[in-house]
This record gives structure tokens, sequence and C-alpha cells, in this order.
């Protein structure tokens, strides 16, 4: 790695890296001469096996990268627990994180969500569309937001049919809010708002049927 690179963005996606490739290219990433922000490696062939390098990446002390979109990858649960042992950790200063369309199921959103309790975690934002994580595994991830180390803003789940936002943002007006908006494809609609007990934080969650 050339010393005091200049190279903060970096966008593969769309190519056959394969774990092999990318496994060359977080040899490099590891390095202290690594100024990398924004790392883009959607739709690049990857599996669960290149994860354990991606995370060890997000160890590195003094990591640089913010942003990491690793959508459109066959990383499956298996995968993105190998990960999350990345944003576990106290050197992680990832924000944003893409995992859309990564083969994720109920099964890993403990993981995920334990990741967004730890004391330290950066992480703004997190994309987990069309993954099958369902109900429960929604709810294992929602439980978390509520915790005062938590500081994502915005969570999406879109899938083909319909679409959640959820937007997390600090007040100094400490009130605790909900908002649930439903749009059918029918000609009726509802809206509903709830004010709920006083808290530090204001929560609105918002879903789309179309």
């Amino acid at each position: 790695m050339v010393k005091n690179s200049q190279l903060r963005e970096l966008d593969l996606s769309e190519n056959e890296l394969q774990d092999s490739g990318v496994k060359k290219l977080c040899e490099r990433l590891r390095s202290e001469n690594c100024e990398l922000e924004n790392l883009r490696l959607s739709d690049c062939d990857l599996t669960e096996e290149i994860c354990a390098d991606l995370a060890s990446v997000l160890m590195v002390k003094n990591s640089p990268l913010r942003k990491l979109d690793l959508s459109n990858n066959e990383l499956q649960d298996s995968g993105v627990k190998k990960l999350c042992d990345g944003l576990r950790s106290e050197n992680c200063k990832l924000e944003i994180l893409s995992l859309s369309g990564c083969g994720v199921t109920e099964e890993s959103c403990a993981d995920l969500a334990s990741a967004l309790m730890v004391e330290k975690s950066q992480l703004r934002k997190l994309d987990l569309s069309h993954n099958k994580l369902q109900d429960s595994g929604v709810k294992k991830i929602c439980e978390e937001l509520r915790s005062e180390n938590c500081k994502l803003e915005t969570l999406r789940l879109h899938t083909h049919t319909h679409s959640h936002t959820y937007t997390h943002t600090h007040t100094d007006k400490h009130i605790h809010t909900h908002s649930h908006t439903q749009s059918h494809t029918h000609t009726h609609s509802h809206t509903y708002t709830n004010t709920l007990h006083t808290h530090t934080h204001t929560h609105k969650f918002i879903t789309h049927l179309p």
C-alpha cells in the first residue's frame, strides 16, 4: 500500500471479483497507510467466505472505512454473523452498511441487533432490503433500537411488495412518538399517530404498502 495514499472512494461493483479477489484487497485495506473511506462491492459474486476478511478490516485500529456496500452478494446468515464480529469491534467506525439482497434471514438478526448495541457503535444507516427477515427478525432488531448506545438513524427494509423505513432522531424534548402510515392498492388509506410516554429519543416508523 502506497504511503499517504489519497484514495478515499473505490467502486468495484458489478465485477466478478469473487472471494479470492476481495481477499487480496482486504490485505491492503488492513494496512496502516490505507485511507479508504467508501468501498462499494455490490454484485461482485461474493459469498460468506469473504466475510471474516471484511470483518478483520473493520477491526483494524483507526480504520478509516465509513461506508461499505455489500449488496447483491450471497453472504447469507453465516457470512453476516462473521461480519458482525467486526461491527462489534471498538475500532469499527463504519457509519453506512448495505446488506440488501444478501440472502439474510431472521437467523442473523440477533447478531445485527447486538452490533447496534455496542457502546461505541457509529452505524447510522443500515440497509437490509430484499432479505427474508420476517416479522420475528425485524422485531429483534427494533428491540435494540431503543438502546441508548444505538446510533442508527435509518433502517431500510424494502421488498418487492412493500417497504419499511425506520428513522431514529435524537431530540432535546425527550418525546417518544410513533407514526404509522399505511397506503393500500384499494381506494382508501389509514393514518395512525400515537404519542407515547416520555423518552430520550424520537422514533418514526413509516410503512408503505402499494
